[in-house]
């Protein structure tokens, strides 16, 4: 008996460690994955036009860490499958690092493509396999006559085959209905699982050549679309189509959006049929002579990848609220940039931040926030606070990517954009007291009116007393501000110039700007002294909304407390407060709220 046992032991040991082996094996003969070429993951579906492109990837071994790779480049597919690399073949490099790996061969041609893997190592002897190989097209490598630095413009690879250059493209995914039935009126009513920006596709039989009447929404009366949706921009459509006799499928093509009246509201590429955001479709045709068989969603979608990050939670609500936001994140970016919605279709600064912040939380896709970025550089939109969040947003950017090319190739766009130039001699800035000329807001590239340019605090906000609010104007008096006291000396503007003071001097220090550097340290420094002694009331141990009144917002001090403006033993009175206001703020303004909240515990 003990004879047997022991043999079972000794074969289950044997069992064990033959499975061991093999899970060590199988755990070595892994690959990179996660490839990117100047962060596009899919560099074939683009054109790069840096002659110096970065490369990156994921160390695919949880637990260990890289201690070396090597990256071979070929202008041929079946050459690099081989193990030749004609373009660089980098050699083994003894370096953690998996980010930003800059191309170091052969000088690049434009309009050419070529071939990429690597392999990384994390001892002498221990190596993965080399990558699957990426492809990366090449576009006009010495641009010239730009509208702006970094555009992207679209190139036609082939006929009628158009990608953008150093972006993603957006693309076209059919989704199917959740429902489809005969509301009581008669007609076919449509939902399907998700608003999305895009367009109705359906397959119909005719008898004869039949009309059919559309209506697209994002809001239903029941198993109806809602044909009186409201003010607040949302999605609605209503048209008539001519169906051909026989079996047919049709895409309901949308009326051309008006010109826009919004500086900087971007249109649909030509090549792109336009879209509005919507849920439901209703179709009204003759039931005796045609049969619809089939509809489907066309929904447009920027590249994203929908199994970059999941979060699972036991409470239901938390969890649908989670998806909602992603979806969000993944259904707005239509245009290729982030842009306010349907409305406008304009990118804002602060709109922008916050649809970074959450994007690059939710996918690796750090290509459309630089274009963002760069777009926005030189088109900017009125607040005083919005031109900050550009400062904001690089630091962001590069907090997530350590990319220095855009602190080098924009420094004196976001040097502008920190608004130092506006500082009045106790260190305060203000675009009340004379600095706003023409001059300082063409240096900006705002080409409003002087008197469009002014402080917002939050938005929407309320009408003028005694005057009717206006359909972009809260209902409320004093709007989504919290009562705001506006003045000279703003505190919300200026605990924005703080924290773009402090960033600034991190990255002229980043790029080598010494004097640079110790100038925005010292600006700091002075700044948050005139900060508190204009703006804290001691007394109350709250943060005055300006030099000229004693009202406290929730905004002054929220701002205050998220960019690490509180004295030292003042955060407690301050939170209590902020807290005691409640949701006081826009959506916007929530933002700052939580995550001061949040920072402060």
């Amino acid at each position: 008996m003990r004879i047997t046992t022991n043999l079972h032991v000794i074969i289950s040991c044997f069992l064990f460690l033959l499975i061991m082996s093999e899970g060590v094996n199988a755990q070595m003969q892994v690959s990179p994955e996660g490839l990117t070429c100047e962060y596009l993951r899919q560099p074939g579906d683009a054109v790069i036009t840096d002659s110096i492109p970065k490369f990156s990837w994921i160390f695919p071994r949880e637990g260990r860490s890289q201690q070396a790779y090597r990256i071979l480049v070929s202008s041929n597919l079946w050459t690099l499958k081989e193990g030749h690399a004609d373009l660089w073949d980098s050699g083994i490099i003894k370096s953690s690092s998996s980010i930003n790996i800059k191309y170091n061969g052969k000088s690049l041609i434009s309009n050419q493509s070529f071939w990429w893997k690597v392999k990384v190592w994390t001892t002498d002897a221990d190596s993965s396999y080399y990558s699957d190989a990426q492809m990366v097209n090449l576009g006009d490598l010495f641009r010239k006559n730009l509208d702006y630095p970094g555009q992207s413009r679209w190139i036609e690879v082939a006929a009628d085959q158009w990608v953008s250059e150093d972006r993603q493209c957006a693309h076209f995914s059919t989704i199917g209905p959740d429902t489809m039935l005969k509301n009581s009126e008669g007609n076919y009513f449509v939902q399907f699982p998700r608003a999305a920006f895009g367009t109705l596709a359906f397959t119909a039989f005719a008898k004869d050549a039949q009309k059919i009447k559309v209506f697209l929404g994002e809001r239903n009366l029941g198993e109806e679309v809602h044909k009186d949706p409201g003010v607040s921009n949302i999605g609605f459509v209503e048209l008539e189509m001519n169906l051909e006799k026989g079996l047919h499928s049709y895409v309901v093509r949308l009326p051309d959006r008006p010109k826009s009246h919004y500086l900087h509201s971007q249109k649909l590429a030509e090549h792109y049929p336009e879209v509005i955001p919507f849920r439901f479709a209703e179709l009204i045709f003759d039931q005796q002579i045609v049969e619809v068989l089939s509809v489907e969603q066309k929904a447009l979608f920027y590249y994203f990848d929908d199994d970059a990050s999941r979060f699972i939670c036991s409470d239901d609500r938390l969890q649908r609220i989670w998806d909602l936001c992603k979806y969000t994140l993944k259904a707005t970016p239509f245009l290729g940039v982030y842009a306010d919605g349907n409305r406008e279709r304009m990118p804002y600064e602060a709109d922008a931040y916050i649809q970074q912040l959450g994007h690059y939380s939710v996918d690796r896709e750090y290509a459309i926030g630089r274009y963002t970025l760069n777009f926005l550089f030189d088109h900017a939109s009125w607040p005083t606070e919005w031109q900050m969040h550009t400062v904001l947003m690089a630091w962001q950017h590069y907090m997530y990517t350590g990319d220095l090319d855009l602190f080098v190739s924009r420094y004196d766009d976001l040097k502008r954009k920190s608004l130092y130039q506006l500082a009045e001699s106790n260190g305060l800035i203000s675009t009340r007291l004379g600095k706003k000329t023409r001059a300082f807001l063409d240096s900006l590239n705002f080409p409003g009116k002087e008197d469009q340019f002014r402080d917002i605090v939050d938005w929407p906000q309320g009408p003028p007393p005694g005057k009717e609010a206006q359909n972009n104007q809260s209902p409320v008096p004093g709007g989504e501000t919290d009562g705001y006291v506006f003045t000279d000396f703003n505190t919300v503007v200026n605990a924005y110039h703080n924290r773009c003071l402090v960033i600034m001097s991190e990255i002229a220090g980043l790029v080598g700007k010494t004097e640079d550097a110790q100038f925005f340290r010292k600006q700091a420094d002075k700044h948050k002294q005139a900060f508190l002694e204009t703006f804290f009331d001691a007394e109350s141990g709250l943060f005055r909304d300006g030099d000229a009144t004693q009202h406290s917002s929730l905004h002054a001090n929220m701002f205050a407390l998220v960019f690490d403006l509180v004295p030292e033993g003042g955060i407690d009175r301050v939170v209590a407060f902020i807290k005691s206001r409640g949701m006081a703020c826009s959506v916007y303004g929530a933002q700052f709220l939580l995550e001061a909240l949040f920072n402060a515990g």
